[in-house]
Order: C-alpha cells, then sequence, then structure tokens
C-alpha cells in the first residue's frame, strides 16, 4: 500500500476569446459546463481516495461568491484573475492560484505518516 500523497487542483475557469473583456456569466460559456464536470469528477476521485488525495478547488477563489449576486453570476470570472486572452492566468491569478495549491500541500503533509 502506498503512502503517497497527491494534491490534486481543480481546472480554471476561462472564458472564449470572442468575450475577452467582459465579465461573461461563465454559465453561458461553452467551457464552463465542461469544466464544472471534469471538476466533479476530479471532487469524486478525492472522496473514494480521502487519505491519498487532497483537493485544491481553485475555482471559487477565481469566480464570485454565491452571495455576490445568487445564482446567475454564481460562476462570473473574478476582475483581475486572468490575463486579456481569458485564458491564461495573470499575477494575482498566479498568487491566488499558488496559495490555494500551498494550502492543499499543507493538508497533504498533515495527512502524511512517515511509518512504514
Amino acid at each position: 500500500r502506498s503512502a503517497a500523497k497527491i494534491v490534486l487542483c481543480t481546472l480554471l475557469p476561462r472564458s472564449p476569446r470572442e468575450l475577452a473583456g467582459a465579465l461573461d456569466p461563465a454559465l453561458g460559456n461553452y467551457y464552463t459546463h465542461r469544466l464544472l464536470y471534469v471538476n466533479e469528477g476530479l471532487r469524486r476521485l478525492a472522496r473514494l481516495h480521502p487519505y491519498h488525495i487532497v483537493m485544491s478547488d481553485s475555482w471559487d477563489a477565481f469566480t464570485l461568491s454565491p452571495s455576490g449576486g445568487g445564482a446567475l453570476h454564481r460562476h462570473r470570472i473574478r476582475k483581475g484573475m486572468l490575463q486579456e486572452d481569458w485564458l491564461h492566468l495573470s499575477a494575482r491569478g498566479y498568487l491566488v492560484w499558488g496559495l490555494q495549491v500551498r494550502q492543499g500541500v499543507e493538508r497533504a503533509l498533515k495527512l502524511w505518516d512517515p511509518s512504514p
């Protein structure tokens, strides 16, 4: 039995190039349903292996919270998180994402048992 720990990161939101510059509701964009579907599969996988897989779920850090306008605005991408192409992370986006990953690594280290 492996003692390895995995930090599994969710996919981040993005917007189609033709909507670059607009805070589009991601629910209406081509990519969001697919990204949410994959992310839910990753979360299920992590729930199946809670002692080996730690989720680093950054989706909410990159989108507006449910309290920020209700379900319609739930998946709007936070301003300044992505570059102008709405695909690549901005400096702020990398900072937020890095903090999320770091928290995941710290949780994984707490699960680590050095005894064989």
